[in-house]
């Protein structure tokens, strides 16, 4: 017997979620522009901006590390930071996207419908 089928279109889960990014990034809508004046050690700006991507500005690195730098912008999705990222390519100075560090570190425990099925330990 011979069966077709005929599939209705899906939309591609990554062609919309790139373009949702790619209008994130044009509209920016959380990106805070904050242009330090002084090198900082990264973890004292992870520390001192919590739970915020942070374009940083890079002062002292080396071949294994990145130790300090300024802190450009702040934003909540380091996909705000295309353009400047793009800027500091074309200049050719050295740039570093990190995360604040969570406010709050404890892991999130998974709800008991997760532990269902889990065979139990001896």
């Amino acid at each position: 017997m011979n069966m077709t089928a005929l599939a209705e279109p899906i939309a591609d889960d990554f062609e919309l979620e790139r373009a949702a990014l790619l209008q994130r990034a044009a509209e920016k809508p959380t990106l805070q522009m904050v242009n330090a004046d002084k090198p900082r050690p990264i973890v004292e700006w992870r520390r001192l901006y919590p739970e915020l991507a942070l374009f940083i500005e890079v002062t002292k690195e080396d071949f294994s590390q990145v130790y300090e730098g300024k802190l450009i912008a702040t934003a909540e999705s380091s996909v705000e930071f295309f353009d400047l990222d793009k800027e500091y390519d074309r200049r050719g100075l050295v740039s570093l996207t990190a995360y604040g560090e969570p406010i709050d570190p404890r892991p999130i425990p998974l709800p008991a419908i997760f532990w269902m099925g889990t065979p139990l330990p001896d």
